[in-house]
């Protein structure tokens, strides 16, 4: 992006991906629009911001960048492209750690090697570097829900709460947090709320397999299985051809057919399985 905004003779257009976390507005970067001197954020904030005002934004990363960050972030980038590689991953966290001690208060170092962390499981650094990161960037929902997953996977639901509900209030539309909050009301018994949760996160995300994989649990939970089976088929039909990393999809099929056969136990179901 930087050199495709700063060189010569840029191409008219462009589409970026950007890997979560990693951009500068704590929003996906969806588009480039170099003739219309825009940019055009992701899905939870559809606005296009000038692209002079992001070149600003740009040239300073550029200004404080070392090499250290851009090799941790682009090994970080390969490593989740090919199926999170373990051995990518760790030399990526060891240059973001260089990184991190050169500018240990900079947020996007300290957000980008807490999702390094993250993937690889080392949970409670990830954790800290969360939270470095919110010292400097408190109004970023996507932090804080990453923060508050980190509180949950270290054993902390009650501050993993908090973040999420802190990231609700700065963006309503925050799929994950509704979603990830719903999942530790269920798990609390609080299953009224719970379905609020995950309806909030399907509204925000409707192609979100995961929340509709949810929500459909809550509601069976409740004893609301017709609830639930209208809740998955609706979803197939509309999304489910969506592909998932998580494959939720599938198991939102699979559900749906356990359903199926609870209510009809003579039916002939044929139960999707990874292998095929």
């Amino acid at each position: 992006l930087l050199h495709a905004c700063l060189s010569g003779r840029p191409p008219a257009r462009l589409l970026v991906v950007v890997t979560p976390g990693g951009d500068l507005f704590g929003n996906a970067v969806e588009e480039v629009d170099l003739a219309g001197r825009q940019i055009q954020l992701g899905a939870d904030h559809q606005q296009a911001v000038p692209l002079d005002l992001a070149l600003d934004d740009l040239r300073a990363v550029a200004q404080v960048a070392d090499r250290s960050f851009a090799t941790g972030h682009l090994l970080y980038t390969i490593a989740m492209a090919i199926h999170e590689d373990a051995d990518l991953l760790n030399l990526a966290i060891r240059h973001y750690e260089a990184a991190a001690a050169r500018h240990p208060d900079a947020p996007w170092v300290s957000r980008n090697i807490g999702l390094a962390y993250a993937s690889v499981g080392r949970w409670n650094q990830a954790l800290a570097a969360y939270l470095n990161a919110l010292k400097h960037t408190p109004y970023d929902a996507d932090l804080h829900t990453d923060a508050g997953f980190a509180w949950q996977r270290t054993g902390h639901p009650a501050p993993a709460v908090e973040s999420y509900r802190a990231a609700i209030r700065l963006n309503p539309h925050a799929g994950r947090a509704h979603n990830y909050l719903g999942t530790l009301l269920m798990e609390k018994g609080q299953l009224d709320d719970a379905v609020l949760e995950f309806h909030h996160a399907l509204e925000s995300e409707p192609t979100s397999a995961l929340a509709a994989y949810n929500l459909g649990l809550v509601l069976e939970a409740k004893g609301l299985r017709e609830d639930a089976m209208a809740t998955w088929e609706s979803f197939l039909q509309k999304g489910g051809a969506v592909p998932d990393q998580g494959g939720w999809s599938l198991k939102i099929r699979e559900a749906a057919a356990r359903l199926k056969h609870a209510a009809d136990p003579s039916s002939v179901t044929a139960v999707p399985t990874s292998a095929r």
